[in-house]
């Protein structure tokens, strides 16, 4: 009977260390989830934050296309626009007939 005692006693000691490692675990496991769930909330801020900076580059794009488009027209009316010289020209000629009127 003090065998079996003694068994039993080394069995529960066994069985103590296997719930402590088994709390341990389950600890473990509390913990990686909760790492991996910030993890997951970082992913998913991280991807918000690109598609936000997607659309700004997006719009970037679009205004950049609409000033290149703007500088092509007003370079447009810049070349059927009299030169610096033909306007100094133009005015030398305008106050020479102010002149005459006087």
């Amino acid at each position: 009977l003090e065998q079996k005692v003694t068994k039993y006693e080394a069995k529960l000691e066994e069985l103590k260390v296997v719930e402590k490692q088994r709390a341990e675990l389950e600890a473990r496991v509390t913990e990686l989830a909760a790492t991996s769930e910030k993890s997951l909330q970082s992913v998913a801020a991280l991807s918000a934050e690109r598609t936000a900076q997607d659309e700004a580059i997006a719009s970037l794009r679009t205004k950049l296309t609409s000033l290149e488009q703007s500088e092509a027209e007003a370079k447009k009316e810049l070349g059927s626009a009299p030169s610096k010289q033909e306007f100094a020209t133009i005015a030398a000629e305008r106050d020479q007939l102010l002149q005459e009127i006087k």
